[in-house]
């Protein structure tokens, strides 16, 4: 029967898909010659999309020792008034070797000379906790400092306690001796006496890399690779993120990308077109005029882009390769929100290993439900998982440093394409399984999109946009019998991750209120600005990549060009664009800004001027001139954003 339904614009989406390194623990214990591993049965919550993963990498690992890291938490005293510190404690915790036996410590204040324990702490102590007294009834004690010094004297006076503790001000910092899990610290009153645990105690199992392999083929569960298993066996694998789409937690039998990710303000998108390289041969001499046999090649996708009215600065992620600091004031320091490598304590919570993320991610970890995804990799442990409050107000803000990549790899990103006719409330986004042909969900991924080129526009009245010149590396189909359900399940497009309906969020930058730098003085009379960050990725096909289908791309060279029209107020561009001299120490800054503190920074050093050009105007209006800069030298790329970066 023939559909006559036409597929419309209506029912049209574009996600994005987070492609980040995904830990894989296998049912069965690696042996030598193994060709597949089949996920364990704490990872039966996913189901993977079949052969979606062709021609990924896939990592061998083993475990090589074990690392602690010491607890670290500072105490801060946020009062001069001595009567705030009746009744108050705080608690912390030593260990008496690396992952041994814990002690307890209560930390309580005498005010008057004769008090006698708060029944907080005494709680404690009948828990287990020796007490430690701080006697601050002298009258020459007024102010927080000599409190702090005083709780100094008292913990440093108290024998076997495993423990180094320092002041800087009104605050002192405990480190212990040995490292390992201990209970948090606590505070009776944090307005009086307020904690933050800088480094958790932690066991950190360090590993061991062992071998690469390309993946043949996969199905829901289990994945095939080659070359065999070495005679050096590890413990786990490692899916990595290139190419690699990250799966979402099934409902029943259905499998899901984590495609319900928005992609921003999106004025224009061209998704990835397939080119197929057509042979055709004549078999022989003679017979015919006609070619005698033909057929297809290589098979690539291309032409992939998108345009957005930048409301973050995330994308300079991808552009430039590595994110080297996430941090925020929402990042709370609980280290409890995560169970596990596959269970997150909070649902649908958003965590970071705040001391030690990864800088081509997975930066921050999302849990749908409380399946946390991607599962946690080994470098980031459990107990060293940091809650963030998902950004709702301009106190939340996460602030990220981005710096350039020099090796052969930048981070990439998936699109889910979907062409639906929306025929149904309950499965509007599902596919038919084993239909003949799609009729209703149609349903495409490109995987493996690389940044080539970020372009930053600006001009008067208009919003900052960016333009995103994609290298993808397949475009993948799912298969006639793929039970898939479209954007993770999620319907409404307000409900995707990272929409925020606050509309300071919502808003993008705006060219007014931006400023441009270089030569050492703001440029007030810039009237349109482009800079282009060029990575010059090249296509490269390799032996035993097992499909046609898929490519690679290798970042070449790394460009950056400044063009702009200012009118003209001096003749200093001129005399610069003269001067044989390269600029160097006094940075280009482009700095863009919004009323809720979120901002752009990008900043550039080594450059000339390579072009300047001067017009003289019909109407006798003002002087431009229109100048272009090449720089060498990325020297800061800052990020304040609401946007959760996973990687």
């Amino acid at each position: 029967m023939v559909n006559n339904d036409i597929f419309v614009g209506s029912g049209t989406s574009l996600t994005f898909i987070p492609e980040v390194d995904f830990y894989i623990e296998p049912s069965a214990t690696i042996v030598a010659a193994d060709t597949t591993v089949t996920l364990h049965s704490n990872m039966t919550h996913f189901r993977l999309v079949a052969n979606m993963y062709v021609g990924s990498i896939l990592e061998h690992w083993g475990a090589s020792g074990t690392t602690y890291s010491n607890e670290t938490t500072t105490f801060t005293f946020n009062t001069d008034t001595k009567a705030n510190y009746v009744g108050q404690y705080f608690s912390f915790s030593t260990l008496q070797s690396n992952a041994g036996t814990e002690d307890d410590w209560v930390v309580w204040f005498d005010t008057t000379g004769s008090a006698t324990i708060p029944a907080g702490a005494s709680t404690l102590v009948s828990g287990g906790a020796t007490a430690i007294e701080v006697d601050i009834s002298n009258a020459g004690l007024v102010i927080a400092e000599e409190y702090a010094a005083t709780t100094l004297t008292a913990i440093n006076t108290t024998g076997s306690i495993n423990t180094v503790v320092t002041r800087s001000g009104t605050s002192i910092t405990s480190t212990n001796d040995y490292g390992g899990p201990t209970t948090d610290a606590i505070t009776s009153t944090a307005t009086t006496i307020s904690h933050v645990i800088s480094l958790s105690g932690a066991t950190n199992t360090s590993s061991a890399f062992i071998s690469t392999h390309r993946i043949t083929l996969n199905d829901t569960s289990m994945i095939t690779f080659h070359p065999a298993i070495p005679s050096t066996t590890g413990t786990y694998f490692i899916l990595k993120g290139y190419g690699s789409p990250c799966p979402a937690p099934k409902t029943s039998s259905i499998a899901r990308l984590l495609s319900d990710e928005w992609l921003g303000i999106v004025d224009s998108a061209t998704f990835p077109n397939i080119e197929i390289d057509m042979k055709q041969h004549n078999l022989f001499i003679g017979g015919s005029r006609n070619l005698t046999f033909q057929y297809k090649g290589l098979e690539t996708a291309s032409g992939g882009s998108f345009e957005v009215a930048a409301n973050h600065g995330a994308w300079l992620y991808y552009t430039l390769g590595k994110c080297t600091g996430a941090s925020s004031a929402s990042i709370a320091a609980t280290n409890s929100g995560v169970s596990n490598s596959f269970t997150a304590s909070t649902s649908n919570g958003i965590f970071i290993d705040n001391a030690a993320h990864l800088e081509t991610g997975p930066i921050f970890y999302r849990a749908v439900g409380t399946d946390l995804v991607p599962p946690l990799m080994p470098t980031d442990v459990a107990g060293s998982m940091d809650t963030i409050t998902n950004p709702a107000t301009n106190s939340h803000l996460i602030t990220y440093d981005f710096e350039e990549a020099s090796g052969h790899e930048l981070p990439s990103f998936a699109l889910e394409r979907t062409y639906s006719k929306l025929s149904s409330a309950t499965d509007t986004y599902l596919t038919e399984t084993g239909a003949a042909s799609e009729t209703e969900n149609f349903v495409t991924v490109a995987r493996g999109n690389r940044v080539n080129s970020l372009t930053i526009t600006g001009s008067e009245q208009d919003p900052i946009k960016m333009n995103l010149d994609l290298n993808t590396r397949a475009v993948h189909a799912l298969g006639q019998t793929e039970a898939y359900e479209a954007r993770n399940g999620v319907e409404t497009e307000t409900s995707f991750f990272n929409y925020n309906s606050n509309d300071s969020f919502l808003e993008p930058f705006f060219f007014h209120e931006g400023t441009i730098k270089m030569f050492g003085q703001n440029f007030l009379k810039i009237t349109q600005f482009t800079l282009t960050i060029n990575n010059n990725i090249a296509d490269k096909r390799y032996i035993g990549i097992s499909s046609r289908e898929v490519k690679d791309g290798i970042p070449a060279q790394r460009t950056y060009e400044l063009t702009f029209t200012a009118h003209v107020t001096d003749d200093m561009l001129f005399e610069e664009f003269r001067n044989l001299t390269e600029t160097s120490g006094s940075l280009i800054e482009l700095i863009f800004t919004k009323a809720n503190n979120e901002k752009i920074t990008i900043k550039l050093d080594d450059y000339f001027i390579t072009s300047n050009n001067w017009n003289i105007p019909d109407d006798k209006g003002p002087i431009d001139v229109e100048a272009t800069i090449q720089a060498r030298t990325l020297n800061t790329c800052e990020v304040i954003s609401h946007w959760i970066l996973q990687g």
